[in-house]
């Protein structure tokens, strides 16, 4: 019963994680960028860049330290938030306007340039393992049953 108990825990702890990013707006012309986890697990490491919406230059770039956040003041011309969490892992967001407003508005020809959000998903679905988990316990099953089932067989005949 251990040995199920076990293997189920495993078999839902297979699937990969999803990366989150949440922008909080604080109010005083500066915003807390936040990067985590679906499981919310920290995604300290991780690399947040600011880019320019006017001229696609980075404004701002670090990584996440341990607390995953980080207070960044808010730039004056339009901006869009990178999460970078790896060649699998990158969230974009559109930036929050200071109290003032922007000075500097996006072009179509730089908004091309900038980063693109990517995410390739390699998980497996919980009900693909949990059909091969029940899989795996019926094959048990049957090998069981089946030497138990032979082990007799073998003593009848010697009986004989």
């Amino acid at each position: 019963m251990k040995f199920l108990l076990l293997s189920l825990f495993i078999c839902l702890n297979l699937q990969a994680h999803t990366l989150l990013l949440k922008v909080i707006d604080n109010k005083d012309n500066t915003i807390t960028v936040i990067g985590e986890f679906d499981n919310l697990q920290k995604a300290q490491g991780a690399m947040v860049r600011l880019e320019s919406l006017t001229s696609g230059e980075v404004l701002y770039k670090n990584r996440l330290p341990y607390e995953s956040k980080l207070i960044i003041p808010i730039p004056k011309e339009e901006y869009q938030i990178v999460l970078d969490g790896g060649p699998e892992e990158q969230l974009v967001q559109k930036g929050i306007a200071p109290l003032e407003g922007f000075k500097f508005k996006a072009t179509k020809e730089v908004l091309e340039k900038l980063s693109q959000p990517r995410h390739e998903d390699h998980q497996l679905g919980i009900e693909l393992i949990s059909f091969l988990f029940i899989g795996l316990i019926l094959i048990l099953l049957t090998l069981y049953f089946s030497s138990k089932n032979t082990k007799k067989l073998i003593e009848e005949i010697k009986n004989k």
